[in-house]
């Protein structure tokens, strides 16, 4: 399995061609892209271009509730936003 990172390459819903870089990296192998002999089964997971922006929010968003778990920065919330944080955690965890 081959999970390339969302910057690398990003493939869209109505692409029907493979990024460059997972043809590539399926032909040749190590950093002299010496000839691939034995090409086994390979799962390349790639990024969908349409999905970026979605997984930098929830990304975002998970920083920052990792941020206000952090006992200094919870002890200055209000009692009713403190039961907000720990509704939003059990929600982000599911």
């Amino acid at each position: 399995m081959v999970i390339l990172g969302y910057d690398a390459a990003t493939i869209g819903s109505s692409s029907v061609q493979v990024p460059d870089l997972v043809e590539r990296l399926y032909r040749s192998k190590g950093a002299s892209d010496e000839f691939r002999k034995n090409r086994n089964n390979v799962l390349f997971l790639v990024a969908d271009v349409a999905q970026r922006e979605a997984m930098f929010e929830a990304m975002r968003r998970q920083l920052a509730l990792e941020q206000m778990r952090k006992p200094d920065r919870r002890g200055l919330l209000q009692p009713h936003q403190q039961r907000l944080m720990s509704f939003i955690e059990r929600a982000s965890m599911q």
